[in-house]
């Protein structure tokens, strides 16, 4: 086992020195000017040797006088790699981060760095980030948004959320625009052209218009590229192909006409969906003229846009956009109206406005409303029978002035017959104003009298019917 540690201890050796080396660098400043980064080689009182970066994958090695250095910074590991990282940059961040984003930021490239180097002067600058990183993703998480560098409160990025919306999508299109891949210009593109249909009455919008426009000229100078390349590339492969034979030629003759018929998949889909911005493929000169055709078209439609007048406009349908997100669409309809229907310079842009300035209205309407309606049937009622006998009928006027006539009538007739029944009573005292009184009828005068008339009668009936039976007994 001894042996065996003895055996690797050169190459434990080395491994130690190779990443002693990598873990420092030193940048080394000349009088002259020139500047110098990488691990230093050797070192004696009058020179140095440095190990640099000649290119971006080559290196090379300068010794130089110490005489001629006008500054010598010795980097740490620590220094190194936040300079490889560049966590320094990471402030100011940039616009629309989210706070998932912030948080990833965070914990992926910051607290990994402080917990390598932790107690160095470059973890204490991290830390700082970090801070700075943490408030801003509280403000996020209170609704504010961070746009062109400016930090929006949470009513201000409700109220402009279209327009931040199209600001997103213009950043899309310029940050692809400036990857170093060759798809950059057909992503970006795209991008615009989701702008241009989804925000056309934004301000972002006619902002990106000189944008797309550098952007198409560099589309173009690639594309043309492609299409002087297509016929060389396409004769370099047919030629390969013959150089090969057997299982080797039929294999690569496989791959290519594979390659060809996913091309045309895709080409016929994106035709049939109408895209655009279409796919191009470098062995395939006609989508490359196709897409040269469209780039021409496309310049020639922004470059005839009279940029003024549509920003006059849209800085109308912007207003009205938020006076919609305000909930007064009252105000949104007034503001649409300062623009001349027979003057509209964006016309989708008025349409798709005009169209939810509209809805605003109507919806406005309905809650106007449904209030009015509520507030009535809400109203208190001084007779809980009343309210039943309305039957669910409150707030019909109509109504209402029939159950109060209703009520009117039925309370004369009750004090009428109250005032009868008074009359009927017996006088309480016989000198109780008789003239007062009203001459009696006949029959009033009789009515004493009449059971003593009846009595009598009857007790003759009662005698004849007695005297008769006795008659016809005997």
């Amino acid at each position: 086992m001894i042996a065996r540690y003895r055996l690797h201890l050169p190459v434990f050796a080395a491994a130690s020195l190779l990443t002693l080396q990598l873990a420092h660098a030193d940048i080394i400043t000349m009088k002259s000017g020139e500047r110098y980064q990488g691990p230093l080689i050797t070192e004696d009182a009058s020179t140095v040797t440095i190990e640099y970066n000649l290119t971006p994958k080559i290196k090379d090695k300068k010794v130089l006088n110490k005489a001629d250095i006008k500054d010598h910074v010795r980097q740490s590991a620590a220094m190194i790699e936040m300079e490889e990282r560049a966590l320094a940059k990471i402030l100011p961040t940039p616009d629309l981060l989210s706070a998932a984003e912030y948080e990833s930021i965070i914990q992926d490239r910051l607290r990994t760095f402080t917990a390598k180097h932790p107690g160095t002067p470059e973890a204490a600058e991290v830390e700082k980030i970090i801070v700075t990183l943490g408030e801003e993703k509280a403000r996020v998480q209170k609704g504010e948004v961070k746009v062109e560098g400016r930090w929006l409160d949470s009513e201000t990025a409700k109220r402009d959320s279209y327009n931040i919306e199209a600001f997103r999508l213009r950043q899309q299109m310029n940050n692809a625009a400036a990857e170093n891949v060759d798809s950059r210009y057909l992503t970006s593109l795209r991008a615009f052209d989701s702008l241009r249909t989804q925000y056309p009455a934004s301000l972002q919008y006619v902002a990106a218009i000189p944008e797309a426009l550098d952007i198409l000229d560099k589309y173009e100078k690639q594309v043309s590229g492609l299409i002087v390349e297509q016929p060389i590339i396409s004769k370099r492969r047919d030629d390969g192909l013959k150089l090969l034979s057997g299982t080797d030629q039929q294999l690569s003759k496989s791959a290519i006409e594979q390659e060809k018929a996913n091309f045309k998949t895709l080409a016929d889909a994106q035709l049939k969906n109408k895209t655009k911005w279409r796919d191009t493929y470098k062995y395939d000169l006609k989508s490359l003229q196709d897409t040269t055709a469209t780039i021409i078209k496309e310049r020639a439609d922004l470059k005839a846009l009279n940029l003024a007048a549509v920003q006059a406009e849209n800085e109308v349908l912007t207003a009205a956009i938020r006076y919609i997100a305000d909930g007064n669409a009252t105000e949104a309809q007034n503001t649409l109206a300062r623009i001349a229907k027979g003057q509209v310079y964006n016309k989708l842009a008025f349409a798709a406005v005009d169209k939810q300035v509209k809805a605003a209205v109507l919806d406005a309407q309905k809650v106007a409303k449904a209030k009015t309606s509520g507030a009535v049937a809400a109203a208190p009622e001084d007779d809980k029978e009343k309210e039943k006998a309305t039957d669910g009928a409150a707030g019909n006027p109509m109504e209402e002035a029939m159950k109060k006539k209703q009520e009117e009538l039925a309370k004369k007739k009750k004090e009428a017959e109250k005032k009868r029944e008074e009359a009927a009573k017996p006088a309480a005292s016989a000198e109780a104003a008789p003239s007062a009184q009203a001459p009696e009828s006949l029959m009033e005068k009789l009515g004493p009298y009449i059971p003593i008339v009846g009595g009598g009668v009857l007790v003759v009936l009662l005698a004849v019917i007695f005297l008769g039976k006795k008659k016809k007994v005997d």
